[in-house]
This record gives structure tokens, C-alpha cells and sequence, in this order.
């Protein structure tokens, strides 16, 4: 005989049941997409477009040269639980060799997004003095960045089409925002009358963003470097008015120490643009504005390029923050202006 304790505990044990399943499905429903970029630089455009729906890890450390970086097992076992690998290659990177490998066995079942995947979402590709594509640099790039962002989100939409509104919704918005930053870099660099020299092609995607020109590119190999006859010919082509400026990134900046120094000991102007610190790995779209900054800085003659022995003065300082706070105010109204259309087109 049933007892009405017994019904109770029955129906207390059936609630429960029902609550278990109701939540076991919607812990389902939230579960976060696993994506893993082979470098910090790519982190930001997949938290921007998966939002709330994606767990991102990097397998490249962050301050660390990607072109000489072997992954250790733990963090090539990040690869085999990713839905979804970002890279730069296929194979531009020793890890992506790894992965590449990988993926020939069967050993991974991702869907992986890369080099290709951009220039099909419309990566316009440079070429190095030798003919070949320059994989260098584009991911740091607005022409890279706004391609990079269309290939994950037919990536994220593929894994996860419930959300896919949300996807498309957070991609727009990001372009809008890509948008402002270029605008307001070109406005920086406006009628900037400058011709650069590159010890490497790290910078070339970001200096044809900004439509400065770049008429040398002393090494595209990572294998090559440059012999006394070398630098000595980049000394007299500055002299002789060829270029105005050597730009490099901080990396460059690190591994080209002994040729940097050799180039100042000849009184060759060189901006080094700080790719390396954690704000623009971060947030690698703000690169183009500090590179375009740094640019507008040496051209008006206020101060000097960044890691050279002269101490700027507090005039210059002032200056340059002046400026950079004119640019956040510029980029502040390109957001304003771009929120305001999107509110009236929803009206």
C-alpha cells in the first residue's frame, strides 16, 4: 500500500528529475565552442565575433617569436579538443607544420581556418621582392583583420548556425569599429609625404593601410642576413634621398639588434613600432594607428623614434599626448556616428 509519505517522496524525486534533464539540457545549449588560435594576435577577432559562445586558448605564448617557437606536448593537446583552429599559414609557422601534419593523419577534426580561407573572405595579398606571397605581417593589418573576421564567422557559424544571428550581429559591429580605427589612422597620415625602408616585411600590410610608401625591403627570409656591403648600401641609399625612414616592429627590433645599431651609428632615422607589447597583441587593430602616429610624430619632427639614445624633450611629450588624445576623440565620434546610424536603421 502506498502511504502518502511515499507519494510525496515520489513526487519530491520526480521534480527532481525533470529539474536535472531541464538543466543538463540547457548546460547543453550554453556549452562554450573550444577554439585555439596558433598566436595571441588572433585571440581578439574570435572573442569579438563568438562573444559569450567560445573558450579561446592560444598555443604560442604571448612575447614570444612565433617563427622559432616549438610547442611543448601540452599545448599541442589543446589542438586535438579545439571545434575550431585558427592559424596564419597552412604552414607559415613551425607549429603549423605540426598541425598540418597532423591534420594528414587524421588525427584532427577541427575545422580549421586559415591563409586560404583569407584570401577567399578578400586578403589582398603583397609580394616579396623574390615573387612570392609575403605571409607576413596582414594578420596585424585592417585588410587582414576584416578578412580573418568573415572566415571565423563562417567558422563559428558552421559549428554553432543556432547562434548564428549573434555571430553576424557581433561581426558587423566589429567591422564598424575596424572601420573608425582606419578612418581616423588615415586622417593621421594625411598628405604625410614619407617613403620608409623595411629591414623585414613584417609592416608592409599595415603601411599599405595607410597608403605609405615602402620602397625597400632589405630581408624577406628569416635565413638571410644582410653583410656589411648590405648595410652600407642601405646607408648610402639614405643619403642619397631614397628613403626618408626605416620602420620595424619591436621584434624586429629585438632580433635585428646588431644591424638597428649599426644603422643609428649612421645617423639613419629609425620608428620602431611596439608590436610586442601586451595592449597590441591584445588588440592588434590599434597597431595601424600607433604605426600611424609614430609616422605623422617623425615627419613633423616632434621628438625621436622610440628605443634611440636622445631623451624627448616635455615639449614633445606633450605634443604627442596632445595628438593622441585628438585620435581617441576622432575614433570616439566614428563609434558615436556608427551607433547612431545603427539605432536609426533599427528605428
Amino acid at each position: 500500500m502506498i502511504t502518502r509519505s511515499s507519494k510525496i517522496i515520489f513526487l519530491i524525486l520526480s521534480c527532481l528529475i525533470i529539474f536535472t534533464l531541464l538543466m543538463t539540457k540547457h548546460v547543453l545549449t550554453m556549452r562554450e565552442i573550444y577554439v585555439v588560435t596558433v598566436m595571441p594576435y588572433l585571440n581578439r577577432v574570435v572573442k569579438v565575433i563568438g562573444g559569450i559562445h567560445v573558450k579561446v586558448d592560444s598555443i604560442i605564448p604571448y612575447g614570444v617569436d612565433p617563427h622559432n617557437y616549438e610547442p611543448s606536448i601540452n599545448e599541442l593537446l589543446k589542438v586535438y579538443r579545439a571545434q575550431i583552429i585558427v592559424m596564419t599559414g597552412p604552414s607559415h609557422l613551425p607549429v603549423e607544420e605540426k598541425i598540418k601534419s597532423m591534420i594528414a593523419k587524421g588525427e584532427i577534426k577541427a575545422i580549421v581556418v586559415d591563409y586560404r580561407d583569407y584570401l577567399k573572405q578578400g586578403l589582398k595579398p603583397l609580394y616579396l621582392p623574390n615573387g612570392e606571397i609575403n605571409p607576413h605581417g596582414y594578420f596585424i593589418s585592417y585588410n587582414g583583420l576584416k578578412a580573418i573576421a568573415k572566415a571565423i564567422l563562417n567558422a563559428l557559424i558552421r559549428v554553432d548556425p543556432e547562434h548564428s544571428k549573434y555571430y553576424k550581429d557581433n561581426f558587423e559591429s566589429y567591422i564598424k569599429y575596424l572601420n573608425s580605427i582606419l578612418n581616423a589612422s588615415k586622417h593621421v597620415t594625411k598628405d604625410l609625404n614619407v617613403s620608409v625602408c623595411l629591414l623585414t616585411p613584417i609592416m608592409s600590410y599595415v603601411l599599405r593601410d595607410l597608403n605609405i610608401r615602402s620602397s625597400l625591403i632589405v630581408m624577406y627570409s628569416h635565413e638571410y642576413e644582410p653583410s656589411l656591403r648590405d648595410l652600407n648600401v642601405i646607408v648610402k641609399k639614405y643619403r642619397c634621398g631614397l628613403f626618408d625612414v626605416v620602420i620595424v616592429s619591436s621584434l624586429e627590433y629585438l632580433k635585428l639588434k646588431k644591424i638597428i645599431d649599426y644603422l643609428e651609428s649612421n645617423n639613419v632615422p629609425i620608428i620602431v613600432v611596439d608590436t610586442l607589447s601586451k595592449c597590441f597583441v591584445e588588440h592588434p587593430e590599434l597597431i595601424i594607428l600607433e604605426t600611424a602616429l609614430k609616422a605623422r610624430e617623425y615627419a613633423s619632427g616632434v621628438g625621436t623614434p622610440l628605443y634611440t639614445s636622445k631623451p624627448r624633450s616635455a615639449y614633445s611629450i606633450l605634443k604627442y599626448v596632445i595628438i593622441t588624445l585628438v585620435i581617441a576623440v576622432i575614433v570616439c565620434i566614428f563609434i558615436i556616428i556608427a551607433l547612431v546610424k545603427k539605432i536609426k536603421e533599427g528605428a
